[in-house]
């Protein structure tokens, strides 16, 4: 985590936070919310340095929040 994070939290933008597996203390455990900002979504390591596992997650969830642009149908 970093002061970027802290910043789009305290700004209430949408966050996902890649977190290691022994995250620090502000992160808790457990949970894929953060008390400290509603707008974060925690995104944490099952295990020691399994970061491909942790952006697999990211690209799921930006897949799934993606709003794809409407295609024209006929006129």
């Amino acid at each position: 985590d970093s002061a970027v994070a802290h910043l789009a939290g305290g700004l209430g933008r949408p966050t996902l936070l890649l977190l290691q597996d022994a995250a620090d203390y502000r992160w808790e455990l457990g949970t894929a919310r953060s008390r400290w900002y509603d707008s974060h979504t925690l995104i944490r390591q099952a295990q020691d340095f399994d970061w491909p596992a942790v952006v697999a997650q990211v690209r799921e969830e930006i897949l799934r929040r993606a709003v794809l642009p409407r295609t024209p149908g006929p006129a």
